[in-house]
């Protein structure tokens, strides 16, 4: 994947009923947040990990954007670091891209929650719910050790395309760990969709 001047490009993804919000909000995300609470994650407050990845977030953290289309407010939407959680014994940031808003056409309420490891920030597992015009419901389960990715809301399952899963909420924080400078270019081969077919151009 390619970020060229702090824009996200993933490439060819499957066709939706409505447009992608978790790339608009990404693209929101990394340019300009309406309001922002203190995370308030001090060591005395939240045991540190020597071994975790050194970040610029952490459980608390609460960022809120306005969702546009074109010059026209559509809604809100917000990143927040819930807390931590384990997942297969591994520990991991539970953090939630909420997305809620209406036009003309359409109406969403929707909510993407990935668990990404504290240690090596790869997606464990993402649950994608979403409401409004357009609804569904994915719950994925990552398998890097195993090239497995299985889907259990579904029984679905398949080959991973990569041995570092990032999903949609996660490489928005994977990237603000990155020291980016604005007009440099920059190319990953890290982000995947999970399958072979949905994996954005590199």
């Amino acid at each position: 994947m390619t970020y060229d001047r702090i824009r996200t490009d993933q490439g060819t993804r499957p066709k939706r009923a409505f447009p992608s919000w978790v790339a608009l909000v990404a693209m929101v995300a990394l340019a300009r947040p309406i309001a922002a609470q203190d995370s308030g994650w001090l060591p005395q407050m939240v045991p540190m990990d020597s071994m975790a990845a050194r970040t610029p977030f952490g459980p608390g953290e609460h960022l809120v954007y306005n969702v546009k289309v074109g010059i026209f407010n559509v809604g809100q939407g917000h990143l927040t670091v819930e807390g931590t959680d384990w997942v297969r014994g591994r520990p991991t940031y539970r953090a939630v891209l909420g997305l809620d808003g209406s036009a003309l056409f359409f109406s969403m309420s929707d909510k993407h929650t990935s668990y990404f490891d504290v240690h090596t920030l790869q997606s464990w597992r993402f649950v994608q719910d979403l409401n409004g015009s357009y609804t569904s419901f994915r719950h994925y389960e990552f398998y890097p050790d195993r090239d497995l990715w299985d889907r259990e809301d579904n029984d679905e399952f398949g080959p991973m395309a990569t041995d570092f899963p990032i999903d949609d909420v996660s490489i928005l924080y994977f990237v603000r760990t990155l020291p980016l400078e604005v007009g440099d270019h920059y190319t990953f081969d890290t982000y995947s969709y999970f399958k072979e077919e949905g994996t954005p151009s590199r």
